[in-house]
């Protein structure tokens, strides 16, 4: 299963009534905590709600079971608690993916942050939880999301840039400097880009530029990145002049051949990414999620490398006991389970 909050609210199990996908919004603003059925009315109707609001939410929330399961929303005193793993939805999918692409981008390996920032902004289609947009606890979590998503567009150009794609990159960082002027990180990667171009009277030009649109507009000067860029490239300091900046060096071949990875080889596995998101927003107490492919696609490390060490990082304090074709030991732990 999968939902989507990240632009308006789809499902991929079926079919949600309008007023239904508010009551759904609202509960995944909460993340799993209870939700009072005045909170859901407030996010419904605001103050002009109708006489018959309690049994208008009771019966959204009955809808939406019938949709998405019994266990999608739980019944908690006089609330109600979003009951999937937070894993299904688009959101939660975006942090992992910008918080990978960071660890990627602190190790120099720019390669695998750009391509892991990358993929989390193709998540966005549109304003986050737009069906409750006037209830304040979602503004502020759209907010929140809104400031990363608008943090890894400047990361992913970072990562570019490390990987000497210049060129390319300011196009970019012209577009998100008319967007957000005042953010100072987009005009160093402006300048920056412009620099390692080889366009240094550009890049000087776009430092004045933001100093005077910085003080016009907020009386302020320049911070730190900006100053010490500035006096960088008139030094033409040959640190950044560098396209990228090599991770430290390592004999451990990160490919296995033909061999599987495991639990042991998870830190050298990726570009599944999204498989694995796609695996985790589908697995549900209970029920048989089968992993078909041919021999040799990689369904034993996408399970093992991928899956496995993903339900660990969300804290499931489920046993992942993992049976192979031709071993008995476990079958006994896995009748009594």
């Amino acid at each position: 299963m999968h939902i989507s909050v990240l632009g308006p609210l789809t499902v991929d199990a079926g079919h949600i009534r309008p007023r239904d996908r508010v009551i759904l919004a609202a509960l995944t603003v909460r993340r799993g905590a209870i939700v009072s059925a005045d909170e859901l009315a407030e996010a419904c109707w605001g103050d002009d709600q109708p006489g018959t609001w309690w049994q208008q939410v009771k019966t959204a929330v009955a809808r939406i079971r019938a949709v998405l399961g019994q266990d999608s929303i739980r019944t908690e005193g006089q609330g109600y608690a979003f009951g999937l793993d937070a894993g299904v939805l688009d959101a939660e999918q975006f942090e992992r993916m910008v918080a990978a692409g960071r660890e990627h981008a602190i190790r120099g390996d720019h390669d695998r942050a750009a391509d892991a920032l990358r993929r989390s902004l193709t998540l966005w289609r549109g304003a986050a939880f737009p069906e409750v947009a006037d209830w304040p606890p979602a503004r502020i979590e759209a907010s929140r999301l809104a400031e990363i998503k608008t943090s890894a567009e400047e990361e992913l150009l970072d990562a570019r840039l490390e990987r000497g794609e210049s060129a390319s990159v300011i196009a970019e960082a012209q577009r998100l400097v008319r967007e957000e002027p005042l953010r100072e990180s987009r005009w160093a990667i402006l300048a920056l880009a412009n620099y390692r171009g080889q366009r240094q009277g550009e890049a000087l030009a776009v430092l004045r530029e933001a100093r005077t649109r910085l003080a016009d507009t907020l009386g302020i000067e320049p911070g730190e990145r900006l100053t010490r860029l500035e006096s960088a490239i008139l030094r033409q300091d040959p640190a950044i002049t560098r396209a990228t900046i090599a991770a430290p060096g390592s004999d451990q071949c990160p490919y296995l051949g033909l061999r599987t990875f495991d639990a042991e080889s998870a830190d050298r596995f990726f570009g599944r990414e999204d498989e694995i998101a796609t695996l985790l927003s589908r697995a549900r107490r209970g029920e048989v999620l089968a992993v078909v492919g041919p021999s040799g696609s990689g369904k034993s490390s996408l399970l093992l490398a991928g899956v496995v060490p993903a339900l660990r990082d969300t804290g499931s304090t489920t046993e992942q006991l993992v049976l192979q074709s031709g071993v008995a030991a476990h079958a006994e732990r896995l009748a009594a389970g």
